[in-house]
């Protein structure tokens, strides 16, 4: 006869009360929705076979550790999503709240089993605000008729969200965004890999609407790497600069990282780049690029102690601009303390094009820490109003470059190299096993791009070659 002691028998109704009471919560599930489905199917109900219809119902019913896996189709989206319930659209379907995700539980929205899953966003300004919700992974969808797909951090923080194996396609222009929307200090620990972007095309005449694949300001704590942007006004757009870890009081460093990505066919700008103290490297400015942008006064002018390290720039020069800023953010004024692009390094880059450091003052110190370099073959360097045709004249007026070379590179697609693999340096090229590494001078070719078999799509789109 089994006998239990008053300890026993409460220890074991806390242990199965706890169990009823956090099952809800505790236990992931496999969720569903497909073309065929029915948003009145309950959660618990909700199978592989009793999916949902629509991707908001999917998205709204999320709780932690879950995975929404959505079925082969084009789904239209009518209305922007958004995951912070004070702004969220009401559908009266929609019952349920999404959840944050945990670290070890992160909730996972993703295309089911490859199959090919559009998101048509002809008639919304954005598809989801990602707010007020934390670790959350999308992965593996097309989103067509784009404007802006995530606006993450708008309104509350939203933190540690995972962005990857997607592909965009954007159709029209909003100022001051990207397809991906990455807002201030409220969206730290974002990471955006393996994507493709493809902007509005030719928009040269849309200088006024500053678009880009992706887009960030103030964030401390970013990776974006592995991506292919193509067609659009800007590549990469980090506005407003970086704060210090003495300005933000933050207890880590800055962990910005811009890496692998393949950049082509952009009309204002390759890059912006207003941090500080961030690593960029391994990026293949490719074909028919406007130059990367180092510090921008209009940005909330930065650009300081930033490594460029292993980059190719086929296309567009490397501008490192003298302009400086003070503003107001949060209430609290701050001051450029280093006016201009200060203290950043180059190494083991190529340049086809221009290096520009400082050109139009003649006054403000750079502070560039510049070595194993290829650099171009008619000017070397223009730095402080002086133009340096050769490397020998730059190496005795900046003491710096001792290992590095002048010349034109010779890559493994020829003179008009087009495919990532193409802007492999030849072995018969200037650079080739000559970076201070040991490695080929600029980027790591086999390491450029998305790091997966991407499925071909059916929209007449040239993006693949």
């Amino acid at each position: 006869m089994l006998r239990l002691n008053v300890k026993s028998l409460t220890t074991l109704l806390v242990f199965y009360g706890s169990v009823l009471f956090f099952s809800p919560n505790t236990f992931a599930k496999d969720l569903f929705v497909a073309l065929n489905g029915n948003d009145s199917v309950s959660y618990t109900d909700n199978s592989i076979d009793t999916p949902w219809a629509t991707v908001a119902k999917g998205i709204y019913s999320l709780k932690a550790g879950d995975t929404l896996n959505i079925r082969g189709g084009e789904y239209v989206q009518n209305y922007p999503l958004t995951l912070h319930s004070q702004y969220r659209n009401k559908n009266p379907l929609v019952v349920m709240e999404a959840e944050s995700g945990t670290a070890d539980k992160p909730i996972v929205v993703k295309n089911y089993n490859n199959e090919l899953v559009t998101i048509n966003l002809a008639t919304v300004t954005t598809f989801l605000d990602v707010d007020n919700k934390s670790y959350w992974i999308f992965d593996g969808l097309t989103f067509t008729n784009a404007g802006i797909v995530f606006n993450i951090g708008t309104d509350a923080e939203s933190y540690h969200h995972t962005f990857r194996n997607l592909k965009m396609y954007a159709n029209r222009l909003y100022g001051n965004s990207g397809l991906i929307y990455i807002q201030n200090n409220n969206a730290e620990y974002v990471v955006i890999e393996n994507n493709i972007f493809q902007g509005e095309g030719d928009v040269s005449s849309e200088v006024g609407k500053p678009t880009s694949c992706v887009y960030a300001r103030r964030v401390r704590h970013l990776k974006i790497k592995n991506n292919e942007c193509k067609n659009a006004l800007i590549g990469l757009y980090y506005k407003h600069r970086t704060l210090s870890q003495a300005e933000s009081g933050d207890a880590e460093p800055v962990d910005i990282e811009i890496a692998y990505n393949f950049i082509e066919n952009t009309t204002r700008a390759s890059m912006y780049i207003n941090t500080n103290e961030a690593y960029i490297h391994d990026n293949v400015m490719g074909r028919n690029n406007a130059g990367l942008i180092n510090t921008e006064a209009s940005g909330d002018a930065g650009g300081d102690f930033n490594r460029y390290e292993h980059n190719t720039f086929y296309s567009g020069s490397l501008g490192f601009l003298a302009e400086t800023q003070s503003y107001t953010f949060n209430g609290v004024s701050y001051e450029d303390k280093f006016p201009g692009s200060r203290y950043n390094t180059l190494k083991n880059n190529i340049f086809v094009n221009d290096v520009s450091l400082h050109r139009y003052s003649s006054d403000l110190p750079h502070n560039t820490t510049s070595n194993y370099n290829l650099l171009p073959q008619t000017v070397a360097v223009s730095a402080n109003r002086v133009s340096y045709s050769t490397l020998s004249s730059w190496q005795q007026a900046s003491r710096m470059d001792a290992n590095s070379l002048q010349g034109t590179p010779t890559f493994v697609g020829g003179s008009t190299p087009s495919k990532i693999a193409d802007f492999a340096l030849s072995s018969t090229s200037l650079g080739y096993k000559k970076a201070s590494d040991g490695l080929d001078m600029g980027a790591q070719i086999d390491k450029v791009g998305v790091a997966r078999t991407v499925t071909a799509s059916p929209l007449p789109l040239d993006f693949i070659n």
